[in-house]
């Protein structure tokens, strides 16, 4: 269900970027891809003995790729 919400948000948002000309809405597909590259960079984090603010800035660069405008790219 965690998934199915999450899923829903990244829709939304997608939504309300495209009635505003930015990127098109990110896939289904694309949100799930997402939500698995982030479990595993959480369990990969856990079984490292690092802390989860480590991977704080790999995992917002991650989701800015694949969900913002411009793939996140903050000179654009």
């Amino acid at each position: 269900m965690l998934l199915e919400g999450f899923l829903a948000l990244v829709d939304d948002l997608g939504q309300e970027a495209a009635r505003h000309g930015d990127r098109p809405r990110a896939s289904r597909e694309i949100a799930t891809i997402l939500v698995g590259g982030m479990r595993e960079l959480v369990a990969t984090t856990v079984e490292d003995g690092r802390s989860l603010a480590d991977m704080t800035e790999p995992a917002v660069q991650s989701a800015l790729a694949l969900l913002a405008p411009n793939g996140g790219d903050r000179t654009a």
